[in-house]
């Protein structure tokens, strides 16, 4: 979800949200609080600012639903989305159809983000699975390993009406406001990697735990 919410903030940077076009974010309470709400101070990160994000936490899915209904009926947007988690029947088929065709009547964007959801039959022209991609060097200081790049994305278009699925690897320029392809490191390799950990004032490795219990 991390990933998702960094690619919306990026769209919605690249659709200019401001404050009197924002982003409205709209999530069932349990949604929400599942994964996290939005991080205003990381928006800069992204080319926002957080006075352009408008937030909806609704107690019940149905009324979540609602509000999107509404927000995709609204021309005031930059760009509306709907955070639920699984696969309601509320949208299904039926539902997602009802908000496709008021965004698309309205010229809204509208982004319907699934939290561990299953792929299943909507009316959504596009489908995206989206995970955050390896980290980069910083392109005018390759060799400073410790620094960390834009933004990456491995992006699969499962569903396009407009053409064949296919595989992207994108990168975010917050100062552009643009997608471009993401490079790899001169040796092909990712700079974010699994490294062992080095041991620090003491002579010896820590010691491996035993078992634990997660709470």
């Amino acid at each position: 979800m991390g990933a998702l919410i960094g690619f919306c903030l990026a769209l919605a940077a690249r659709l200019v949200a401001a404050v009197d076009r924002p982003l409205l974010w709209i999530g069932e309470r349990s949604a929400l609080g599942e994964a996290g709400l939005p991080y205003p101070p990381g928006f800069a990160a992204f080319g926002l600012t957080p006075r352009a994000l408008a937030l909806v936490s609704a107690p019940r899915l149905k009324d979540a639903v609602w509000a999107a209904e509404e927000a995709a009926a609204s021309r005031a947007l930059a760009l509306a989305v709907l955070e639920v988690r699984g696969n309601p029947a509320l949208l299904s088929l039926d539902g997602t159809r009802r908000l496709h065709l008021r965004a698309r009547k309205a010229g809204t964007p509208l982004l319907l983000l699934r939290q561990s959801a299953e792929p299943q039959a909507t009316a959504a022209p596009l489908r995206l699975a989206i995970r955050a991609g390896p980290a980069l060097t910083v392109p005018d200081l390759p060799t400073h390993r410790r620094l960390i790049g834009a933004p990456t994305f491995c992006l699969e278009v499962e569903k396009n009406r407009a053409g064949p699925p296919l595989r992207l690897d994108i990168a975010w320029s917050r100062h552009d406001r643009l997608f471009f392809p993401a490079k790899r490191t001169a040796s092909g390799e990712p700079l974010s990697r699994p490294h062992p950990a080095e041991t620090a004032h003491r002579p010896d490795h820590a010691r491996t735990g035993g078992a634990r219990l997660a709470l």
